[in-house]
């Protein structure tokens, strides 16, 4: 039986010898990145030296700064605004006036943020895939109804 010699590439455990290549390739790889990168902060470094030297500034004197006496109190106002939703037992309502782009959007645009509710293009309102009835100022509102409910939620500002 030939014998050949031991060469990597005819290794006893050639699935050993990956994994030791792999692991070393791992190893080194930081090493030879961080080696290609010095040179380049040396770069930089030279065309800075390589500048003219600048004519001295001739000092000034500083000017006296103003600067309020260190023993007054600095008086600071902190306001807390609530949250947009207001939980009861048989409703959710959410503050509109809350959302900065309450002032730009439509009816439908803004009950289209609210979680769980969704507004087609033909304006039919759903709740979690539930079809409701929209009150105006608590009552059922004919602008609601039909084929115009669409265009009203579209036109009405929130």
């Amino acid at each position: 039986m030939p014998t050949t010699p031991y060469t990597a590439s005819h290794s006893r455990h050639p699935r050993r010898t990956l994994i030791a290549h792999l692991v070393a390739g791992t190893l080194l790889v930081p090493f030879a990145a961080s080696a290609q990168q010095a040179p380049a902060v040396q770069e930089q470094a030279k065309p800075e030296a390589a500048k003219p030297a600048q004519a001295p500034v001739q000092a000034q004197p500083a000017q006296a700064a103003v600067a309020p006496p260190a023993q007054t109190p600095v008086e600071s106002t902190v306001t807390v605004s609530a949250t947009r939703t207001l939980n009861r037992i048989d409703r959710q309502s959410y503050d509109v006036k809350a959302d900065p782009a309450t002032s730009v959007d439509t009816v439908s645009d803004t009950l289209n943020k609210v979680p769980s509710v969704a507004v087609d293009a033909d304006g039919n309102v759903t709740l979690r895939g539930r079809s409701v009835q929209i009150l105006v100022d608590g009552k059922p509102s004919a602008m609601m109804q039909g084929d115009n409910r669409g265009a009203s939620l579209n036109a009405m500002a929130a």
